[in-house]
């Protein structure tokens, strides 16, 4: 093979070698600083048919409308609980959100009012929207409704 092009294939290879490097640093980096702002807004416990689930509260326009957007994952039995001021007919969307969620919303005295099960990730721009007003939405991975039966009229024990 002539000089020249091993040249070619070596720059190739080192270029494709520290961009691999690059991404996946990169990557470690986030979900490291993702980790971290976790652990510091955590944790209230919230307490759903005798399950314990440590959530993170958003409870201001700019954490609510970043929620788990870019986040990597969600440990099991963890999730977000977003806190409105008023009962309302709040919606959700996916956008940014990298895996699947259930999301529960709940009225003022902390009862199930609608369940979305497995909104996907890819469903943005669409919306969900709760069927009846709603004061807290919890947002948890996708199955945790159908693995621990939670249903509509079911009682959360939210203590802020």
């Amino acid at each position: 093979m002539e000089k020249g092009k091993k040249i070619i294939i070596l720059i190739f290879a080192i270029i494709l070698l520290t961009w691999v490097v690059w991404t996946s640093k990169e990557s470690r980096n986030y979900n490291y600083k993702f980790q971290q702002i976790w652990r510091g807004a955590c944790c209230h416990n919230i307490k759903i048919n005798d399950k314990i689930i440590a959530t993170t509260i958003s409870d201001t326009p700019e954490k609510r409308e970043k929620g788990l957007s870019g986040a990597i994952k969600l440990k099991e039995n963890t999730g977000m609980l977003f806190v409105f001021e008023q009962p309302a007919m709040h919606s959700f969307w996916m956008k940014d959100m990298l895996f699947s969620l259930d999301i529960i919303w709940m009225d003022e005295n902390g009862n199930v009012v609608y369940i979305q099960k497995d909104a996907k990730s890819e469903s943005y721009p669409e919306s969900f929207t709760p069927d009846k007003p709603a004061k807290y939405v919890l947002e948890v991975n996708a199955g945790f409704s159908e693995k621990n039966n939670l249903k509509v009229g079911d009682e959360v024990k939210i203590n802020l």
